[in-house]
Parts: structure tokens; C-alpha cells; sequence
């Protein structure tokens, strides 16, 4: 976990994502929609985020190699440190927690992915393994709503994704997910934000979004949380 602003006020945020939350490809964090999302809305913050986190597996996911990581977002939320296991989410009691988390998942069932344009093994058993990604993923979700609930059950959820791609049935499980999750919890507020494709990526930004993309995303977030808190 990483704090953002400490000074007392009236409304906390709390982050969780992956390298876009964890500003990868620019400059300073300043620019990052976090960042930016919290000084809008004169928000206190932290951010929970690693590079290649996913929703089930980390990015680079390849379902031939039994000793890959099974460390995913959900493990992570627990971390001061990797692997610490040791975070106090009593600690910290944010309004609004925002879950920017799916594209590392998005990549590894794509065509970038270990099953992507390159391959050339078992047509059945790359549907196969495709399938039981997306319920293995289908369950993480779950469990990750869940456990924000439970650590902080009067917060908002914005649940988010798409700056660098957004698979269709992950979106679509993400959805389902969350109409589920407010079927078994009628008074907890919980949205999904679908973030337009950032059209500035280049080898400048790593390919990650860039300054114009974090700033048209933190200014919809912004949005939202606003509309979803009745401002």
C-alpha cells in the first residue's frame, strides 16, 4: 500500500490496479489519474497496484508452467509489502474504493498472450484453457468484491478497466459479477466505468497510457464518483 495525500479531509479513496495505477510510462505520479482523481475531488488516498497484476493470474499467464505465480489482486490487497501478508485495512477507511483491474487478464487470453497470434498447438486445447480462465477469473472477481465489501462495507465501488484493451468476456463477466454482488447486497453501491482505448500509447509511455489518457480518465472518474456519491 502507498499513501497518497495525508492532510485531514472529508473524503478517502483507495486504489487497486495494476501498472496504470501504478503510473507506469510517465513521468511522475502526479500525472497518474490517481493522482489527479484525488486532488479533484480534495481526497485523502492510497493505492494498492503492482505492474502484471491481474484479476486471476499475473500478466504473462502460461498455462504449461505448474511453479507460475498464483499471486493475483485479491493476495495482493493483504500486502504492505509482497508477500507480507500483513496490511491493517482497519487503517485506512476509504469512501470510495476504485478497482482498476483486467488488463493483464485481458492480455493473457489475447492476441498477445500465450494462446495469441504466435501459437500453433491443439485448437481444443487452447479453447479449453481459455474457458477455464475466464470462470477461474469469473470467481476472482467475485471474491474481490466480496473482500472490499467485507473490509469496507460502506464504501462505493468503482470497478474499472479498458485503457489498454478490455477482452469482451472479461467485461462481460465483470458486469455480471457486479449485478450479482448487488443482488446479495441491495444497499451497497457498486458501478462499472469502461475507460476509452488510450490513443496515446507509444514507445514513450512503454505503451501505457500516456499524460492525455490519465488525465480524460481521472476527469471521468472523477465523474463518476461524483454522480455515485450524489454531488
Amino acid at each position: 500500500m502507498i499513501s497518497g495525500y495525508t492532510h485531514p479531509t472529508d473524503l478517502k479513496i483507495e486504489f487497486l490496479g495494476d501498472s496504470i495505477t501504478a503510473a507506469v510510462g510517465i513521468d511522475h505520479y502526479t500525472d497518474c489519474y490517481s493522482y489527479l482523481t484525488a486532488e479533484a475531488l480534495n481526497a485523502e488516498y492510497r493505492v494498492c497496484a503492482m505492474p502484471g497484476c491481474g484479476v486471476y493470474r499475473w500478466g504473462g499467464w502460461d498455462p504449461t508452467n505448474t511453479d507460475a505465480s498464483t499471486r493475483n489482486m485479491l493476495t495482493m490487497y493483504n500486502d504492505v509489502f509482497v508477500n507480507s501478508g500483513n496490511y491493517d485495512h482497519s487503517s485506512f477507511s476509504p469512501d470510495v474504493v476504485v478497482m482498476n483491474i483486467g488488463t493483464n487478464d485481458s492480455v493473457n487470453i489475447g492476441e498477445y498472450g500465450y494462446f495469441g497470434v504466435n501459437y500453433t498447438g491443439d485448437a481444443d486445447y487452447k479453447t479449453e484453457q481459455i474457458d477455464l480462465y475466464v470462470e477461474n477469473f469469473t470467481s476472482e472477481y467475485a471474491k474481490l468484491l466480496e473482500k472490499i465489501h467485507t473490509e469496507h462495507p460502506d464504501a462505493v465501488i468503482v470497478a474499472c478497466c479498458g485503457q489498454m484493451g478490455l477482452n469482451s468476456r472479461l467485461e462481460t463477466v465483470m458486469k455480471e459479477q457486479i449485478a450479482a454482488f448487488l443482488t446479495k447486497y441491495p444497499t451497497a453501491k457498486c458501478e462499472f466505468l469502461r475507460f476509452p482505448y488510450s490513443s496515446d500509447m507509444s514507445t514513450a509511455t512503454k505503451w501505457h497510457p500516456g499524460v492525455s489518457a490519465h488525465k480524460a480518465n481521472a476527469e471521468a472518474l472523477t465523474a463518476k464518483i461524483r454522480e455515485m456519491l450524489g454531488q
